[in-house]
């Protein structure tokens, strides 16, 4: 599984679904888009993430990638997310409505729209109740897979 991470209570709910939406088995990939040549100063944002991991019990690795395209965002970071999900032979995505992505760009060429057309495994935006319009429901299962 992978879940792409910023500095958002979004992306924090994410995590959090994630980990409450998996077994003790599963690997699970937290992933940071920078710009290109801009990894170094991100390398923190992880250890929370990761404390939270160990707390869980779950197996969890940090990746920190750069996009070349950072100006196009929702091309260049979904881009980005779906290279490591498929070198890391992902099943899912589990990324954050509201964080990465605004709940109305759910729907307008966001990240995890780009994800949902793109990706060869699930993907599930986790959406926050905070962030909730009309759905009742924590997560939404936008694709299958292809």
């Amino acid at each position: 599984m992978v879940v792409p991470l910023d500095e958002s209570d979004a992306s924090a709910f994410a995590l959090g679904y994630a980990l409450d939406h998996t077994s003790d088995a599963d690997d699970i990939f937290l992933v940071h888009v920078t710009p290109k040549g801009d990894r170094a100063k991100h390398k923190g944002l992880f250890a929370q993430s990761l404390a939270r991991c160990s707390s869980a019990k779950r197996k969890c690795q940090s990746v920190i990638t750069s996009s070349a395209t950072m100006g196009k965002a929702a091309t260049g970071v979904g881009q980005a997310i779906l290279d490591v999900a498929e070198s890391k032979h992902a099943d899912s995505i589990v990324i954050a409505a509201g964080g990465l992505s605004s709940v109305r760009g759910l729907w307008d060429g966001s990240v995890s729209q780009y994800l949902n057309k793109w990706a060869q495994c699930n993907v599930v935006v986790a959406k926050p109740k905070m962030y909730s319009d009309d759905t009742p429901a924590d997560a939404i299962l936008l694709s299958a897979g292809i």
